[in-house]
């Protein structure tokens, strides 16, 4: 249930979802904040014993960092 809620609020800070009755700037604090969670992720998987975790899970969550903030950053908003 919270991924999906993370993916909605992601793809309607972009434009890409309706906001419902949620306000821009609330849609947009809260994909900063997922955006940040998914920062905090990163460090966990960088800083694994596991070499694999580091290589494969850092870079995937780096990844989604990065396209989460530019959507933070640049989303159009309620669509």
């Amino acid at each position: 249930v919270i991924l999906v809620l993370a993916a909605w609020t992601v793809l309607a800070q972009g434009g890409v979802l309706s906001s419902g009755p949620v306000s821009d700037g609330a849609l947009r604090n809260v994909t900063w904040g997922i955006a940040a969670y998914l920062a905090l992720n990163t460090l966990g998987n960088v800083t694994s014993k596991s070499r694999a975790e580091r290589l494969v899970m850092g870079s995937v969550s780096l990844t989604l960092v990065v396209l989460t903030a530019l959507v933070a950053w640049q989303g159009d908003g309620p669509g």
